[in-house]
């Protein structure tokens, strides 16, 4: 009886997926190889991940690299500001987003439109529920009383 002494064939590359699967691919190899195989995916020495190794990148053999998914493209968000009455000239183009009630637009279709001083107050958050011109009482929520 003696000692045995096994020798590891090191001329492979080991890449470890997210799963912890251990894929092993002969040297040399490039990490764009390994990309081909995985879409959305990236190669990194490291975790935590530091960076993401170039596609040009020759991987080393005896090395273990990890195969991680590409972070989500950060998608722009639509940039809105506030506009200022003073700031806002005449024949300027100003968008305005409304919140109404189907009430409200009844009456503003019914009306045949709005002028911009009353859409202007209803961004404000003025009460625009006024007696019109014809008579008729303003519009209130009708709630019924809840039993406890």
């Amino acid at each position: 009886m003696g000692n045995c002494l096994v020798l590891l064939q090191e001329d492979v590359v080991r890449v470890m997926k997210s799963d912890g699967k251990i894929l092993e691919y002969k040297a040399p190899i490039k990490v764009d190889k390994v990309m081909k195989q995985f879409p959305g995916q990236a190669i990194s020495e490291s975790l935590p991940l530091r960076h993401h190794l170039h596609p040009n990148t020759r991987l080393l053999q005896g090395q273990l690299y990890y195969l991680v998914p590409l972070p989500a493209p950060k998608v722009a968000k639509k940039r809105e500001r506030l506009v200022e009455r003073q700031q806002v000239e005449e024949g300027d183009v100003v968008r305005v987003k409304l919140v109404l009630s189907k009430q409200e637009l009844k009456d503003m279709l019914r009306k045949g439109g709005v002028s911009v001083n009353e859409v202007l107050a209803l961004a404000q958050g003025v009460d625009v529920c006024r007696k019109d011109n014809d008579g008729s009482p303003p519009w209130k929520p009708a709630l019924e009383t809840i039993l406890e």
